[in-house]
């Protein structure tokens, strides 16, 4: 299965991303949190061809929320907006 990253190039889906993300949400949070639910969290995702990297992001966040993580999928959304915000910094400062 292809995703497409944020600069619209294909590549190869890769669970292990998603799961160091969340995995990495669930630390920064809540480090005690029982973590062996990740993996049938990810196998239940419905993932499809050409799935762009926000919409992952999303799918993650509602999984986690369907899952009782609200603590994890706020922490997730957190970072994953202030890693945008410091992308658009970035790219700002590039263009000029």
């Amino acid at each position: 299965m292809q995703i497409i990253k944020r600069n619209g190039v294909s590549q190869e889906f890769d669970a292990n991303k998603i799961k160091t993300a969340i995995l990495n949400a669930f630390n920064s949070c809540c480090p005690n949190e029982n973590t062996n639910v990740i993996d049938d969290m990810i196998s239940e995702m419905h993932l499809w061809d050409g799935i762009t990297i926000e919409e992952i992001q999303d799918i993650v966040i509602e999984t986690l929320r369907d899952y009782g993580f609200d603590d994890v999928a706020t922490s997730y959304s957190s970072y994953r907006n202030e890693q945008s915000r410091l992308r658009e910094i970035m790219n700002k400062i590039n263009y000029e």
